[in-house]
């Protein structure tokens, strides 16, 4: 990895995931970015260059000539091409953070990259009072059976070792996925049947018509009583500083509030 001079303070900064942007942002530090992911919503960062994703696109990103490359640890196979290039970058674990606490070391380390150490404190001071305000009172009764739906096609839950399946507990419900060797592992849709979760959660990758409309899922609970609930896409696939935002979206479910 090319290294940073201890000195230097990022001036032209490229993302190469949304969760690192959004950090960016919340840090004060967007006028810095000169480069963003193409996974970015169309709207976002509009005047930006997109430089890639999972496979960035070296021609554009050495055409920027970017003070620091903020990637993913995904990007570490690409590490002979940064050196290559003698493009700076920093690896950080968001797409495999398993926890809140993960989370907020991302942040951490990207604000302390960008130069914004105070300013990452004073977020994370933040997002801690929130969680704390947030957990003060635990849901009453037992927690309810639920699926997290990640993928439609091929069908995929998340694990308890994922982000998702981490915010899904900690939320107060009870995953129907066990813990498995992947963070969002293959289901197949008659065992999802056959574990009858009373509340299933979405992303908008299949209607709930669509979910319904499953062999043998008419007679789950969660879609007999019609607790299929739709979240935020981006909220629940960004290891950002709205992982709190995103737990409090669960535990407005739980509470009995309806998110549809």
């Amino acid at each position: 990895m090319t290294a940073l001079p201890l000195f230097a303070a990022p001036r032209r900064a490229v993302s190469l995931l949304p969760s690192h942007s959004e950090i960016v942002v919340a840090v004060g530090a967007s006028d810095n970015l000169v480069g963003v992911s193409d996974a970015e919503r169309p709207t976002d960062f509009e005047k930006v260059p997109r430089v890639g994703g999972l496979s960035p696109r070296w021609e554009v990103l050495v055409a920027l000539a970017p003070d620091v490359i903020l990637a993913d640890s995904a990007h570490e196979r690409f590490r002979p091409d940064f050196d290559r290039f003698n493009l700076p970058v920093k690896f950080y674990p968001a797409t495999h953070a398993k926890s809140i606490e993960d989370v907020f070391k991302i942040i951490k380390d990207v604000a302390e990259t960008m130069d914004r150490r105070g300013e990452g404190e004073e977020l994370l001071l933040r997002l801690r009072r929130e969680l704390v305000a947030l957990e003060a009172s635990a849901p009453a009764g037992p927690p309810p059976l639920a699926f997290f739906e990640i993928w439609a096609q091929p069908l995929q839950g998340v694990a308890p070792g994922s982000l998702q399946g981490h915010l899904l507990e900690r939320a107060g419900f009870d995953n129907i996925v066990p813990d498995t060797r992947t963070e969002m592992p293959l289901i197949s849709a008659e065992w999802v049947a056959a574990q009858k979760p009373e509340i299933i959660f979405h992303t908008g990758l299949s209607s709930p018509a669509g979910i319904a409309a499953r062999a043998g899922w008419k007679k789950i609970p969660a879609v007999k009583n019609n607790n299929v609930v739709l979240l935020d896409a981006d909220l629940f696939s960004r290891a950002g500083p709205r992982v709190v935002e995103a737990l409090a979206a669960l535990r407005r479910v739980r509470l009995g509030e309806n998110l549809k």
